[in-house]
Formats: structure tokens, C-alpha cells, sequence
């Protein structure tokens, strides 16, 4: 939970929109690479698939639950399998 409120800092989902939002900063944070590319999809796209976690990450299915959705990083969209897709945390 606390690297989730972290993000949130970070993402400044608040009135504001000026916190520095960089991969250095969730580094510090201790998101991984792979995490830390995905969070960056997601600000820039506003969503990620599994599949788009696999191809810019080059890594396996059961991997993007084991980096983001265990660890509050990103949140399932409710759907299930085809079309299923992850935001950031609220």
C-alpha cells in the first residue's frame, strides 16, 4: 500500500499536475524496470494489456500479475481475458 500511495504522489491524480513524474523517482521508490516502463505506458496511454506488458517488457503471461497487480502498482480492468486491461491504482 505504500508504494501505491508513492505512485499516487507521483501521478499527482489530485488539482495539481506539476509533481516531477519520472522513472528516477519511482526507482527511488524501488519499482523495478519492467515496472517502471509499464507505469510510463500507462501515464502516457492511460491503460495496459497483458500483451503490450509481455511485448515492451519481453517477458512471460503471468509476469505483469507478479510486477503490478500484487503489489498495487496497477489495477485489473474487471474484464477477464481478451480485452482485459490495467490502470493505475487508485
Amino acid at each position: 500500500m505504500r508504494l501505491e500511495k508513492d505512485i499516487m504522489k507521483l501521478l499527482d491524480l489530485g488539482e495539481t499536475k506539476n509533481v516531477v513524474y519520472t522513472g528516477e523517482n519511482l526507482k527511488k521508490m524501488g519499482l523495478s524496470e519492467r515496472q517502471i516502463k509499464a507505469v510510463m505506458y500507462v501515464k502516457e496511454k492511460g491503460r495496459i494489456t497483458n500483451k503490450e506488458y509481455q511485448e515492451i517488457n519481453k517477458c512471460f503471461r503471468n509476469t505483469v500479475t507478479n510486477d503490478l497487480i500484487d503489489k498495487g502498482v496497477l489495477k485489473a480492468s474487471g474484464k477477464k481475458g481478451k480485452g482485459a486491461y490495467y490502470v493505475i491504482a487508485h
